[in-house]
């Protein structure tokens, strides 16, 4: 695995050099549906997590935490990143922290949901926003990134 040390300022990069990355995505692209995952047609293999009947691999909330999704997961098809789509809205397994791959927080309506993202956000390896949000959601544990257009900005 290669992993770049400047890419996004938090000390890694979200991708690899010229290698195909398999990504485990949680939670619904731009709060819509699977859609987008299924029209993808680039190099990256993306498969979708979730307590949504959608979801190609489910697990339960209340019982299964993430590295025990993961290694469940992980007999069949080995994810390299664990992508969470709007965390504010769909709570990613309980102790992502403790993943045993990188973990990326796609953010999304952090004006609204600044109390649940504030003392969560820092479970990620690394979080993206529009540019507003990484003003506002700055703090001594998080330091979100704009990278591309994000939702709003």
């Amino acid at each position: 695995m290669v992993i770049h040390a400047s890419f996004l300022g938090t000390g890694w990069l979200i991708g690899y050099e010229s290698q195909l990355m398999n990504v485990l995505t949680h939670g619904t692209p731009f709060f819509c549906s699977y859609a987008p995952v299924e029209c993808y047609e680039g190099k990256h293999v993306i498969r979708t997590l979730g307590n949504f009947p959608e979801a190609r691999y489910r697990y339960n909330p209340l019982t299964e935490s993430t590295p025990e999704v993961l290694e469940r997961i992980g007999r069949a098809w080995q994810p390299d990143l664990l992508l969470c789509w709007m965390p504010e809205i769909h709570p990613p397994p309980k102790f992502v922290e403790e993943s045993p791959i990188p973990t990326v927080a796609l953010v999304s309506d952090w004006n609204v949901f600044y109390s649940i993202l504030q003392v969560n956000l820092a479970r990620y390896d690394v979080v993206l926003c529009d540019t507003p949000g990484t003003y506002t959601l700055e703090s001594d544990l998080v330091s979100p990134v704009h990278v591309f257009p994000l939702y709003s900005q």
